[in-house]
């Protein structure tokens, strides 16, 4: 690959550092938060982007697609087939993917034909690899593949395979397909250990052996969600449950302790750390991640298949909410899907909670709600994708943006944001925040990626409250590129250093938001 004049400049600023100033290790971010402490100093026209590095490999092939997309050629003429859900992680100058290739001949029986094209979605087995690129020039560092260890998944809508990896302590974890774990090396690698979680590994190997002999079973559609992290050297799984990282160990497994979208967030009480979980029916629980112990139980009353995070010392999390019931779509009613924004202060004895937001402010936490759902916090702020009340039907309601003092709960800023609707079906298509540098960046409709009566526009904002404001123009990504991602579980970019990184069809893109010095 040919480097670019900007490549150069990557190399003087980056080249020779022990590190990265900072790391993007897990779905959550830097600060588990969905956001970075770097501070670095971006350009304010989100429009001057630079393109840093390109890499192309069929193999990875695409996200989320349409639920037909098996029969119709969602994928025609591209050469790619389903390669999972997972989303990019940055550590220790590298860019991490885990993704699936269709493998072998054996393929589940169809009452369609199914032309040439699009046989490899058919197919039972997959090869699942884990991948490391040089975060400034996009080079190959090492490449691990895992073959026929995996179990293909037909592409759809929702359903698919979306676990993201993470890194710590110079280790890279996988979750497989079938419930099997990976440890590999950073630096090199080099395979560590391999593990299952149990029961699910049995279950899911039982399933794929009895479809390679009889070819006639259904797609699997209980799948893993989420994403990988390490607390205290527990590795937390899909389950949930705790490996242990030195040896792969499984410690234990709690069910239904998260809501199968998202990963507990990982919290400070006393100096000691714990693991704040929540469920889809909103029982908030205080884990103790060595050895699974909850220490105590708290309803929220509310749907809640968004992520929780913790601020500087609160957890911010979604609760029932006190006017409105239901949900804005229709695709559930019971808990309530209605929720407000709130924060809890949690102790080992118990969760208190210390404010909400006003009630004209609410979101929909049921199904297709996607990004609208994510909470971000930074430096003792709050920045969350709402919707404000105007009326009695909340489908009539104004998208917002609220920045809130973690402390006391207080609105520092409640700005109208453009680009809020809702699509054919009702959903709202919303924004996706990323709290990137000094900048907030928003990026419309992620979940129906690449389709283009929703185009994917970003836009830059001064992220400080006291001066936000939009900043430049619009990008429309996809006049540079072919997004892919996922519905339930986004598939999100991570940012390390000033630069971005984004999953296509097909490969991997790196975008440079650095200002000139």
């Amino acid at each position: 690959m040919k480097m670019k004049w900007w490549n150069v400049l990557a190399l003087v600023v980056l080249a020779g550092g022990a590190g990265r100033a900072a790391d993007w290790p897990t779905y959550l971010g830097g600060n588990n938060a969905f956001s970075e402490t770097s501070g670095v100093k971006l350009i304010d026209d989100m429009s001057q982007v630079k393109p840093l590095w390109s890499f192309d490999d069929k193999g990875m092939g695409f996200g989320k697609a349409v639920s037909s997309a098996a029969r119709d050629g969602f994928a025609k003429g591209t050469g790619l087939a389903y390669g999972g859900e997972a989303s990019l992680i940055v550590a220790d100058g590298k860019v991490i993917h885990f993704y699936t290739t269709p493998t072998g001949d054996a393929m589940w029986k169809s009452g369609d034909a199914i032309a040439d094209e699009f046989k490899p979605f058919h197919k039972i087995s997959a090869d699942e690899t884990v991948i490391a690129l040089d975060a400034v020039t996009g080079e190959v560092r090492w490449k691990q593949v895992f073959e026929d260890t995996g179990l293909n998944m037909l592409p759809g809508k929702r359903g698919g395979f979306a676990v993201t990896p993470c890194a710590a302590n110079g280790k890279v974890f996988a979750y497989g397909t079938t419930a099997r774990v990976y440890c590999l090396d950073l630096e090199t690698g080099k395979v560590l250990w391999e593990s299952a979680v149990e029961p699910q590994h049995a279950t899911l190997e039982k399933f794929k052996a009895e479809g390679l002999k009889a070819r006639t079973a259904k797609d699997p559609r209980s799948r893993p969600y989420g994403m990988l992290q390490v607390v205290d050297d527990v590795l937390l799984v899909p389950g949930l449950a705790g490996i242990d990282t030195a040896t792969g160990k499984q410690l234990w497994q709690l069910p239904n302790a998260t809501s199968g979208y998202n990963t507990p967030a990982p919290v400070r009480i006393g100096g000691r750390n714990y693991l704040g979980c929540v469920n889809n029916t909103g029982e908030l629980r205080l884990v103790e991640p060595k050895t699974g112990t909850v220490l105590w139980t708290h309803p929220l009353g509310s749907e809640h298949l968004t992520q929780p995070v913790f601020g500087q010392e609160l957890l911010i999390a979604f609760e029932s909410h006190p006017q409105f019931s239901g949900d804005m779509v229709g695709k559930s009613k019971v808990p309530n899907a209605l929720g407000n924004l709130a924060a809890y202060r949690l102790t080992e004895q118990g969760a208190e909670k210390v404010w909400s937001l006003p009630p004209e402010f609410l979101q929909s936490l049921c199904l297709d709600g996607g990004p609208n759902h994510k909470i971000l916090a930074r430096g003792g702020l709050v920045y969350a994708f709402m919707r404000k009340a105007s009326g009695a039907d909340p489908k009539q309601d104004t998208p917002c943006l609220v920045i809130v003092n973690e402390k006391d709960g207080k609105i520092l800023k409640d700005a109208t944001m453009g680009g809020g609707k809702y699509g054919g079906e009702g959903e709202v298509l919303g924004h996706n925040l990323n709290l990137w540098g000094d900048r907030l960046i928003t990026v419309t409709d992620i979940q129906h990626r690449p389709r283009a009566a929703n185009p994917e526009i970003w836009m830059m904002y001064n992220a400080d409250p006291a001066a936000f404001r939009p900043l430049g123009k619009p990008w429309n990504v996809m006049s540079v590129h072919m997004a892919t991602g996922g519905y339930e579980v986004p598939v999100l970019e991570p940012f390390a250093d000033g630069i971005f990184y984004c999953r296509v069809w097909g490969g991997i893109r790196a975008y440079d938001l650095r200002r000139a010095p």
